[in-house]
Parts: structure tokens; C-alpha cells; sequence
């Protein structure tokens, strides 16, 4: 018998769950405290408002996109005698690596990364798993490109963070990320 409360018992399970693929002291992997103000950012990324502001970035990034990928080279080439193909799927999962990096994480990330991110992306999403949530370190293929996919992007965006805080503009990449941050939080961030 669990000794743990109901609401105990399941951030148990979703720490176990989660901190594979997004790592210790992140999201789940946090007292609720730090989760919550997380989530505050997120919130802010995500307002009806910002979504209009997106609009022309969400254009512009699919724009981009089609005129620059091989997939599209029928579309670039304006054969109106030919139809070309691309696995949608994949297609848009790479739009999409592009579209939120820019909107939701600033200029900084979106410059850096290119549609090959969309596999690591998707590596980790292998990570979610129902055999991940009993054994989240077997040694299978899919945990290993989970765990190298976590690697390389930890590695990215630790980077931006390491730079930005030489440079004393941590707070401004926060500010690019959601567009706005409350003064309290943003206090906090400057004084770390």
C-alpha cells in the first residue's frame, strides 16, 4: 500500500515520467513553487494577444521555408505542369521546430537552429513512453536517442544561457522568449 497522498503519488509519477526527457530540476522535476512560475512564462507566450503578434511570423517563417527546402522545388520552380510531394507529416513538424522557436523563444534560438532540430524533437518525444513510465533507462534504441537528443538540445540552449549571462542579458533572452516579464520575476532572474 502507498503511503504517499493521491496528489503526492502523482507528481511522484509525473517526475518519473518526465525527467528523462526534460531533465532534472525541470518542469516536473521541481517543487511546485519553481513549477508554477514556470508556467507563468509559458502563460505569457501563449496570451490571444501574443498569438496575433505571431501572425506575420508564423507567414514569414512558412514562406521562408518554401522557398528555401528541397521539398517545395516543384512550388520554387512555379511548374504549374507539375505536382511534387513531401511527407506532410514531417514537413510540418519541421514549420512548426521553426515557427515556435521564433515566436515563443526569441530571435537568439530560432537564428541557431534549422529544421534538423524537428528530429531531436521527435527523438524526445520517443521518450514518452507507456514501458518509460515502469523503466525509464532500459537500454533500448529508442531511450538512446532520447538521451542523446536531450543532450544536444541541453548543450544549445545552455549555451545561449551561459552566453547571455557573460554578457549580463539573461534577463532580455527571458524578455525575447515571452515577449514580457513581470517585474517581480524579472527582479529575480537579474539578481541570479
Amino acid at each position: 500500500m502507498c503511503s504517499h497522498s493521491p496528489s503526492k503519488f502523482i507528481l511522484i509519477c509525473e517526475q518519473h515520467f518526465t525527467t528523462p526527457v526534460f531533465g532534472k530540476d525541470v518542469v516536473y522535476d521541481v517543487p511546485n513553487e519553481v513549477f508554477m512560475e514556470q508556467k507563468k512564462f509559458v502563460k505569457v507566450g501563449l496570451s490571444t494577444e501574443n498569438f496575433r503578434e505571431y501572425v506575420h511570423m508564423f507567414e514569414q517563417e512558412v514562406d521562408d521555408f518554401m522557398r528555401t527546402d528541397q521539398a517545395f522545388i516543384i512550388w520554387q520552380m512555379n511548374d504549374i505542369n507539375e505536382w511534387g510531394r513531401f511527407d506532410v507529416t514531417d514537413i510540418l513538424a519541421q514549420i512548426t521546430i521553426l515557427t515556435a522557436s521564433r515566436t515563443l523563444q526569441g530571435k537568439e534560438v530560432r537564428g541557431g537552429l534549422d529544421k534538423s532540430f524537428s528530429q531531436l524533437y521527435n527523438d524526445l518525444d520517443g521518450g514518452f513512453t507507456p514501458i518509460n513510465f515502469m523503466f525509464p533507462n532500459l537500454p533500448l534504441e529508442s531511450y538512446r536517442r532520447r538521451d542523446e537528443a536531450h543532450k544536444k538540445m541541453s548543450e544549445y540552449y545552455t549555451d545561449i544561457i551561459r552566453k547571455r549571462r557573460e554578457s549580463g542579458h539573461l534577463v532580455s533572452l527571458l524578455a525575447d522568449c515571452v515577449g514580457a516579464i513581470p517585474d517581480a520575476a524579472s527582479h529575480r532572474m537579474s539578481t541570479t
